[in-house]
């Protein structure tokens, strides 16, 4: 048993630049009984907060966002804990596309599987997909450049549907990850048929970005260096910390090309 206060966080990356806009301390469930009422009360909890899961913090925290208007994208990435919540995906803004991570037991419908007819009636997992020979095409593609030189993955896509019942409402395309190492990620993508493949790449390297905030974040900012113990006080922290990263990023963008400023 540790001290932990878990949070659901919001990053934004573009070719400018990346950084953390906003975020939500979760708390368990047990936390809204009458048992956990005094303990509520110190930590300055509002009254009126209900119980929400991890995804349905994601999506209020998107809604606001979407509803600035300050932060134009294409696309939503996330982890397995949001990607494998319909319910989550499905209140993302219809005009974005998401790619979103899976677990390697997550089952799907191939839309086209030449000589495995059986691939296409019956569901399988993405992890045994993997495992049939000949059946996905692999290409490779410098994802970032890591301290001793680029890093290389491998990258594999296929048509899918995440139902049985084969709708066009449930097609999705598969990208499979193979990164260094040999450690496979999984994700569905409602991008249409016709994006190119480069495109889901691209979309994939973009994850970096947010691993990158994190660390920055805790490493020169104080992200998780503090002895917060109420409400009020962690969020106001994690502001502070998102407003300085957004301040170095503006520092970076604005003397990246006059050096002797």
């Amino acid at each position: 048993t540790a001290n932990c206060q878990s949070g659901v966080f919001l990053c934004y990356a573009s070719p400018k630049g990346h950084t953390l806009l906003d975020a939500r301390l979760y708390l368990p469930q047990c936390w809204f009984t009458d048992a956990y009422a005094p303990r509520r009360r110190d930590c300055r909890v509002p009254e009126g907060l209900k119980f929400q899961t991890k995804p349905q913090l994601a999506a209020a925290l998107g809604q606001e966002l979407w509803a600035t208007g300050l932060f134009p994208g294409q696309w939503v990435t996330c982890d397995v804990s949001f990607g494998n919540n319909e319910g989550f995906l499905a209140q993302l803004p219809a005009s974005l596309y998401y790619l979103a991570e899976i677990p390697c037991t997550r089952q799907v419908w191939l839309k086209h599987a030449p000589g495995h007819p059986a691939l296409e009636s019956e569901g399988r997992t993405v992890e045994f997909l993997v495992a049939t020979p000949g059946l996905l095409g692999w290409r490779s593609r410098k994802i970032t450049e890591g301290a001793k030189g680029p890093l290389v993955a491998s990258f594999a896509r296929v048509r899918v549907y995440v139902s049985a019942e084969r709708t066009p409402a449930s097609e999705r395309w598969l990208l499979v990850r193979n990164d260094p190492g040999g450690k496979l990620k999984y994700a569905l993508s409602n991008a249409p048929e016709g994006v190119a493949f480069g495109e889901l790449i691209r979309v994939s390297a973009a994850r970096w970005p947010i691993e990158r905030c994190f660390q920055e974040d805790k490493s020169e900012l104080g992200l998780d260096h503090y002895e917060h113990r109420s409400w009020t006080a962690w969020h106001r922290h994690m502001r502070l910390v998102f407003l300085a990263h957004l301040f170095l990023v503006r520092l970076r963008r604005r003397y990246k090309k006059k050096p002797r400023r």
